[in-house]
C-alpha cells in the first residue's frame, strides 16, 4: 500500500535525523539543556555521524534529511493541516537543543 510506504519512509527518516542531531548535541550541545556530559558517545568509542563525517557535514546531511522528509509529507494522504504539523514535527527534531 502507497500509504503505508508514505508513512514509513517517514518515520525510518525523521529517526535518523533525530539521531543524527542527537550524535551533533553530544559534541557541541549545552550539557545544562541536554541533561548529559556532552563528549560521552566519543569517551566511549562510539560510531557517530560527527565522527564518521564531521561536523559540518553532519549538519549538511541532517538539513538535507529535513528538506527531503518536509517535502515527503506532501505526498502524504493527509489533510494539510496534519501535513503542516508533520513539518513542525521535523523543524523540532532538527533544531531541538535538548
Amino acid at each position: 500500500n502507497q500509504s503505508i510506504d508514505h508513512f514509513s519512509g517517514f518515520g525510518i527518516g525523521l529517526g535518523l535525523l533525530f539521531q543524527i542531531t542527537d550524535d551533533l548535541l553530544d559534541v557541541e550541545g549545552n550539557s545544562a539543556l541536554t541533561g548529559k556530559a556532552t563528549g560521552k558517545d566519543s569517551d566511549l568509542g562510539k560510531l557517530t555521524f560527527p565522527s564518521l563525517l564531521g561536523l559540518t557535514e553532519s549538519r549538511r546531511l541532517a538539513e538535507s534529511l529535513s528538506s527531503l522528509l518536509k517535502s515527503k509529507t506532501k505526498q502524504m494522504p493527509l489533510s494539510n493541516g496534519s501535513k503542516k504539523s508533520l513539518s513542525q514535527l521535523v523543524d523540532y527534531v532538527l533544531y531541538r537543543d535538548h
